[in-house]
């Protein structure tokens, strides 16, 4: 069946959901309009309001987008790496290769988190399902190692608390020191596994 919206139509609503993507991170979802999307895009501010009756509705898109990228992300992973030690280091590396930015703007998904949280309660949810998919995917790894659930979650929620505990000290020093030493620390862990 044919979309009514087209191939080009298609291709729009992407590019705006990837532009939207990068400048709710960069600027923020609140300090972020239309206009700025618009602006940053080279898509007119009419055809956001075609494709999403609101700046919500935008949110929506960007959020199960980040979702999707991330499952790839993961399930790529354990294609490319057949060693689960090997798959968690590929993880870990995840705030090595995002340093730079995340000593400008934060993690992606922790800074969205924060924003949102107290004026859009109901994408909380939506949010924290991103954390819990890292976390329930490094729980699995684990668990590949013969760790019982209990104690291959215990080690994922660690990993996951380091990881999102580097990148937030790391944006608020504004320096990457900190990823090194939770690298090599969560190398250390994981060769201990």
């Amino acid at each position: 069946m044919m979309d009514p919206m087209g191939k080009k139509g298609e291709d729009i609503r992407k590019h705006i959901v990837e532009t939207a993507n990068r400048t709710f991170y960069r600027h923020g979802f609140q300090a972020t309009s239309f206009a700025d999307l618009a602006q940053d895009s080279g898509i007119p501010k009419g055809n956001y309001y075609f494709h999403f009756k609101s700046k919500d509705a935008l949110l929506e898109a960007v959020i199960q987008n980040r979702i999707e990228r991330l499952r790839a992300q993961l399930n790529g992973w354990e294609d490319a790496f057949p060693d689960p030690k090997d798959r968690l280091k590929r993880a870990v590396r995840m705030i090595e290769n995002e340093q730079d930015d995340l000593a400008v703007y934060g993690c992606p998904i922790g800074t969205l988190v924060s924003e949102l949280i107290k004026n859009h309660p109901r994408h909380k949810t939506q949010l924290a399902g991103m954390l819990r998919l890292i976390e329930t995917w490094l729980a699995e790894q684990v668990a590949a190692l013969s760790y019982a659930p209990k104690e291959a979650q215990a080690h994922a929620r660690d990993m996951l608390r380091a990881m999102q505990g580097a990148a937030m000290l790391t944006a608020a020093y504004g320096e990457t020191a900190v990823i090194a030493e939770t690298v090599a620390d969560l190398d250390e862990m994981i060769g201990r596994l």
